[in-house]
């Protein structure tokens, strides 16, 4: 498949996807919230998106901090919202916080600072910066989780979260131990009240990829006990650990053929397997729209990353095939 034909293909299938948006998002865990701020007649205008006059009015609004005079929690999610499609990540933070100041038990701002503070981390090179954004993105998500146990978008965050700080703490065998276990408890618990949510088998594709640096002795206290069909001599084999966060990531697209985080799972494991056409259809199925939500964003751009990296290497090896060389970084998670 030559460069001109896999860009047409990628066009065309990307277009097809867009038909797909609404039933993608009426599935996010936000759905609820964006109901309350696009569709409920206010006296701001349904689609903030497309008014410059509503977007100035918030950049006044927060810039000086007479944020502080909205009264109605309605409106400040408004503003919120309209700053996250902005990415405006930073003065939304700030938005959701004062509403939990008026709210203590302000359910959307928590999940959305949750959310918010996850993308800060995955975005943020300093470690101790990322760290601090995932830990606070696990506190408002167990805010959340102590009064609605249950709530699948909460344990898909505090997971992912908690799978980032134990990647941060690899060199921390007690830590890493205890993020990840903590991280497989709640996917697990997660799977278990929904199996259809491609959120969750993400998530589980993400713990196989990062549990590779669990060490041996580690591995018979919960990997055998939440996984009892794997033998210990696979387990051995540290490419099972890629082969397991490739079963998983496929779940997540069996369950939503258009999932965003799924396909970009596939692509890694693609990329790392050097499998062309499981890397460029999993690649295609990416939707690219407008206005998404943070962790969304995030994925849908590194999803493009990767591919114009893969596109560039495949061009360098075609010049000089003998020479050219992937370099060793491909195999390390966070390179990818």
């Amino acid at each position: 498949m030559n460069k001109s034909q896999t860009n047409i293909r990628i066009n065309s299938q990307q277009k097809a996807n867009k038909s797909d948006w609404y039933s993608s998002f009426a599935n996010t865990s936000l759905f609820i919230l964006a109901i309350l701020l696009f569709i409920i007649p206010t006296g701001f205008i349904s689609d903030p998106t497309n008014s410059s006059n509503l977007e100035d009015e918030i950049v006044e609004i927060v810039n000086d901090d007479s944020i502080f005079l909205v009264d109605d929690n309605e409106d400040l999610y408004r503003i919120a919202q309209s700053l996250i499609f902005r990415r405006e990540y930073d003065k939304a933070i700030k938005t959701y916080e004062l509403i939990i100041e008026r709210d203590s038990n302000a359910f959307l701002a928590k999940h959305s600072l949750s959310e918010l503070y996850l993308a800060k981390g995955l975005n943020e090179m300093d470690y101790f910066l990322s760290e601090h954004y995932f830990e606070l993105s696990q506190k408002y998500s167990n805010e959340i989780l102590v009064k609605h146990k249950s709530n699948t978008g909460s344990l898909f965050l505090s997971s992912l979260a908690s799978i980032q700080l134990s990647e941060l703490n690899s060199e921390n065998k007690r830590k890493n131990a205890a993020y990840l276990l903590a991280s497989l408890v709640q996917i697990k618990k997660g799977l278990d009240v929904n199996p259809h949510f491609d959120k969750l088998w993400f998530a589980m594709g993400e713990w196989w990829t990062y549990a590779v640096n669990i060490s041996e002795e580690d591995i018979p206290s919960f990997i055998n006990k939440y996984f009892p069909d794997l033998s210990p001599e696979y387990l051995c084999d540290y490419s099972c650990y890629h082969e397991q966060a490739e079963i998983y990531y496929q779940k997540a697209i069996d369950e939503r053929d258009n999932s965003i985080f799924g396909n970009y799972g596939l692509m890694r494991m693609s990329y790392i397997n050097k499998d062309e056409e499981q890397f460029i259809d999993a690649y295609c199925r990416i939707p690219e729209i407008a206005g998404l939500f943070p962790l969304e964003y995030y994925y849908v751009e590194k999803a493009k990353s990767l591919y114009n990296d893969f596109i560039e290497r495949k061009s360098l090896h075609q010049k000089n095939p003998v020479k050219y060389q992937a370099p060793k970084s491909d195999l390390i998670p966070n390179a990818l």
